[in-house]
């Protein structure tokens, strides 16, 4: 089971491949505003999980697990922040507040609350 930290690294990482195909230590560090040497020990534990395919001084990617996991994160992020949007959270709050509770809920609460912001989201576009 991954930490709270490290999935905030796969889903920063994923994100960071998005834009430029790989991601770099420094584009990492500058992300979650940390220390390079920060950011390299994370990559290292990482790399050993197989959570994400390094090499010293080359382009990081995500390996397919760990492609998966960024996913999920981002997917329970996304659930949260559109949950505290629709009961009138502004946005800002409500993306600082789904990163605190993203990792701390049971997986049964996410998905109900995912299929209550679904089905909002769908009545709303009729």
């Amino acid at each position: 089971m991954l930490t709270r930290k490290q999935e905030d690294y796969l889903e920063t990482i994923s994100e960071i491949e998005k834009k430029t195909g790989y991601a770099r230590v420094k584009d990492i560090a500058d992300n979650l505003n940390v220390s390079a040497a920060s950011v390299t020990s994370m990559i290292q534990t990482l790399h050993k999980q197989e959570m994400i395919n390094y090499v010293k001084n080359a382009p990081i990617t995500l390996t397919e697990e760990g492609k998966k996991i960024a996913s999920l994160v981002k997917n329970k992020h996304k659930t949260f922040t559109s949950f505290f949007e629709l009961i009138g959270i502004p946005l800002h709050i409500a993306k600082n507040d789904s990163m605190k509770i993203e990792h701390n809920l049971s997986p049964i609460t996410i998905k109900r609350l995912k299929e209550f912001v679904d089905v909002y989201n769908k009545e709303k576009r009729k």
